[in-house]
């Protein structure tokens, strides 16, 4: 059952209950918060989401209530299709036992080190936040992290007066964050956890995510459900900031193998590959030290400007922007990376 709504929400209701509405020329209906009604929509309609308590619900013909089945409530969806509507309703996100993913070897994170975690990528770490911080206006002192590595960006953060929680699921990584803060007298609260099941409703004035560090989970319905945490644990008015390659970029600049020496000596040695009709991409590293090879295949979801602002939009956040770069540049031709900036809306109008 969906929490109670707003008085904005409940005003929406006497307004449009029983009619519909055109939103991008497609046809909304307003939909009961205890059930959802029998469904006459067009085959414009992909997906089902929930927008401030409008829903757009893919082609059925069928009633959608309690108990019906999700193949029965979703007739005709793709597995993909039916995970992603799953994920945008409030408690019915299955929490299963996961099994090891690729990012759970520390090995990779030790053999790729120099690498991800160049030294001069983490010392324009303080420069960025200044950056990010003016061109997201922010206003509030308390900060998260997700994703936070080896916590260059939380330091930064934490040296500009900010209370920040650091957050990843790698001990090797984080075990290297607090040496650092440790070493510079600095105080982080540092989080070992999954970022699908970290959220702390309304604690945070300011959310980032960087460097690449979403996408990493085959099913693009649980990127949903960690925008919908970041949501959650941002404070009305709060602002979220994302930073990762862009589609459009990749798709300039694919290349299918590459070969570079790394800072530490050892030859990193790349094939590429994109899956899924260009929702995914498959890395195969090879690290070679010292006369040792070791290898190691990943794969992210890749989104475009308007795939990720939508994700967002689906989450709740509202002024979603879009930067080709930290600058705050526009998102065209010449973009180097893709800088998504959304907040929270001061009311929160979300389910909950």
């Amino acid at each position: 059952m969906f929490g109670r709504p707003t008085n904005a929400e409940e005003n929406a209701e006497r307004q449009y209950n029983g009619k519909s509405e055109s939103i991008g020329g497609l046809q909304q209906f307003k939909l009961p918060w205890t059930s959802v009604n029998k469904e006459t929509l067009t085959a414009k309609q992909s997906f089902a989401q929930n927008v401030f308590g409008v829903w757009t619900v893919a082609h059925t013909g069928r009633t959608f209530c309690q108990g019906v089945s999700e193949k029965n409530a979703y007739p005709g969806l793709t597995s993909w299709h039916r995970s992603a509507v799953r994920s945008r309703i409030p408690g019915t996100m299955k929490r299963q036992k996961r099994e090891k993913e690729w990012f759970d070897d520390d090995d990779f994170w030790r053999e790729t080190f120099s690498y991800v975690f160049a030294e001069k990528r983490q010392a324009l770490a303080s420069e960025v936040v200044d950056k990010a911080l003016t061109l997201t206006k922010l206003e509030g002192k308390s900060a998260l992290d997700l994703g936070c590595g080896i916590g260059s960006f939380s330091i930064a953060l934490a040296k500009r007066g900010f209370s920040v929680t650091g957050v990843d699921r790698t001990k090797y990584l984080l075990d290297k964050a607090r040496a650092k803060a440790r070493s510079m007298d600095i105080t982080v609260e540092w989080v070992q956890k999954d970022m699908r099941d970290f959220v702390r409703p309304e604690a945070y004035d300011f959310v980032l995510s960087m460097f690449s560090s979403f996408g990493y989970f085959d099913d693009r319905a649980e990127d949903a459900a960690v925008l919908r945490n970041i949501f959650e644990s941002l404070r009305p008015g709060g602002v979220f900031l994302i930073d990762i390659l862009g589609k459009e970029i990749l798709a300039k600049v694919f290349q299918t193998s590459s070969a570079q020496t790394l800072p530490d000596g050892s030859m990193l040695v790349e094939q590429r590959k994109i899956l899924d009709g260009w929702t995914r991409v498959q890395n195969e590293w090879t690290v070679i030290r010292k006369g040792r090879s070791r290898n190691f295949t990943l794969q992210l979801n890749i989104y475009s400007g308007q795939e990720l602002r939508q994700e967002m939009e689906l989450a709740g956040l509202v002024d979603v922007k879009l930067y080709g770069n930290i600058d705050g540049d526009p998102y065209g031709t010449d973009a180097k990376r893709l800088i998504a900036v959304g907040s929270k809306p001061k009311m929160n109008r979300r389910f909950r």
